[in-house]
């Protein structure tokens, strides 16, 4: 088969002849592992896509998902990272997304240090 395509993970242009491809940007073939990057962003993409990440409109409404007995183990813990948490929640001003890195960290942070357990952290961020 001969024609031109596009290969969309790249957003690079190519014509197949006799099962070859030639890159037509002049740039050499892509290496398995930017392939293998390529696929692993769109697939990542695509489950973002189906499960889009909770969103609270700050740090209130996301502190709001806690029970009582939680907020009280985050405010009295001596661990350093549920200290972390509580300190960047006191100053987050925007929305809370929980597909931010730093709100995965707290959370399982807190799950490590056993304020929460992981059924509860999944309920929280789902």
């Amino acid at each position: 088969m001969t024609g031109l395509f596009h290969l969309a993970f790249m957003g690079r242009k190519a014509r197949q002849i006799g099962g070859v491809l030639e890159f037509l940007d002049g740039l050499p073939p892509p290496t398995p592992q930017e392939i293998a990057d390529a696929h692993d962003a769109a697939l990542a993409e695509w489950n973002r896509q189906q499960n889009p990440p909770k969103r609270w409109p700050d740090a209130e409404a996301f502190a709001a998902e806690f029970t009582m007995d939680e907020l009280a183990a985050v405010s009295l813990s001596t661990d350093p990272m549920a200290a972390a948490m509580r300190f960047l929640l006191s100053t987050w001003r925007s929305e809370v997304h929980s597909d931010d890195a730093r709100v995965r960290q707290g959370m399982t942070a807190l799950f490590l240090v056993g304020i929460i357990s992981e059924q509860r952290m999944t309920e929280i961020l789902s």
